[in-house]
């Protein structure tokens, strides 16, 4: 999984690294409820900079590590804290021993692997029994809707927005148990109100971001198209 538009600097000057809506009240809203015992292992799949890591370790008596597979994000968290356990890796073919973490995070991540299916299998196998799996990202709101001119050239989670039964339908074969869902559209639309106070509108972030104005325009359009939602999503491991 490789993302450069995470790559834009504009992400970490606005949203402080936590690349996401609902930022990490929606992290430590998931800790609440899966309330993992002390000393916890936790995993995060697509850590960018390790803003995640470092929050969880900050703020709970947890061990984590966190993968990705940009460099050049790895390299700006390790900048900013040399000793955030950060390294690069493949979330479809995770270089750890089975049953490793009670928890695996996949904030706003999931969305952008090629093999969603072989990502989740992975999460699974790293899993220990009755440890949780964490997902945050995009959905359509409009599952039956057809959505037009989607070229793949931009990727973006919102382009690999989920059809909910899809994923739900997924997770259940592969063997998890979920135990949560809820919607979180609303943190969505403030994380996007945020970028229009910095930027002036949603047209100019997504010049700045994105750069070629083709792809601005196709992700604009896409968005309309598709009308996305977020949300948090757990679910266990028996």
């Amino acid at each position: 999984m490789t993302c450069k538009v995470f790559e834009a600097p504009v992400f970490s000057e606005v949203f402080e690294n936590a690349i996401r809506p609902g930022g990490f009240a929606v992290t430590a809203h998931a800790m609440e409820i899966c309330q993992f015992g002390k000393k916890a292992r936790l995993l995060d799949v697509g850590c960018g900079c390790g803003a995640t890591v470092e929050f969880l370790e900050t703020n709970f008596d947890i061990s984590a590590v966190g993968i990705d597979s940009s460099k050049v994000l790895l390299k700006r968290g390790k900048d900013r804290n040399p000793k955030l356990n950060i390294v690069y890796g493949d979330g479809e073919l995770l270089e750890f021993p089975s049953f490793s973490f009670d928890g695996v995070f996949m904030e706003c991540s999931l969305s952008l692997f090629e093999n969603k299916t072989e990502a989740l299998h992975e999460a699974y196998c790293v899993l220990k029994k009755g440890g949780k799996l964490i997902i945050s990202d995009f959905y359509l709101r409009d599952a039956n809707k057809n959505v037009e001119g989607d070229n793949g050239q931009v990727k973006t989670c919102i382009s690999g927005a989920f059809v909910l039964s899809e994923l739900n339908d997924l997770l259940s074969e592969l063997g998890f148990r979920i135990i949560l869902w809820e919607d979180k559209t609303a943190e969505l639309k403030s994380f996007m109100a945020s970028m229009i106070m910095h930027y002036g509108s949603m047209e100019n972030f997504y010049q700045s971001v994105l750069k070629e104005e083709k792809d601005a325009l196709h992700f604009a359009e896409m968005i309309k198209q598709k009308k996305p939602g977020y949300f948090l999503l757990i679910a266990e491991k028996p």
